[in-house]
């Protein structure tokens, strides 16, 4: 599977800029992380693509939950803050993955009892 990564700079401080790459996706989370720095503190410098194996939603929304942590006043996780809850497959529409969660199961008419049957034992 082929995602977007962007090499951005971060603006830690006045003095502080830190180049990072992250995934199209983890963007809004690191500027969500920053809003308190002003729109200029994640700067988008380059586009690109990189192929990745064996992808899980999951365990990424996981990654992220660790690496980015929770909002210091809400104390809600960064990425539950944009992306909703996991079971919710915002991670994944956002990547354009059919969320699991989403998918509704085939259902089958249940089969007949005879009453009959069942009292015999």
């Amino acid at each position: 599977m082929k995602l977007k990564v962007y090499e951005v700079l971060v603006q830690r401080t006045a003095i502080e800029c830190i180049p990072t790459t992250v995934f199209e996706h983890e963007f809004p989370i690191l500027q969500q992380v920053h809003s308190k720095s002003g729109p200029e503190a994640v700067q988008l410098q380059e586009e690109g693509e990189r192929d990745i194996k064996d992808f899980e939603v999951d365990a990424e929304y996981d990654r992220m939950a660790a690496k980015y942590g929770k909002h210091p006043d809400t104390k809600r996780d960064y990425v539950e803050m944009v992306y909703g809850l996991k079971t919710t497959g915002g991670l994944a529409r956002s990547i354009g993955i059919e969320p699991k969660a989403l998918l509704k199961p085939k259902v089958t008419a249940p089969k007949k009892v005879n009453v009959a049957e069942l009292r015999a034992g």
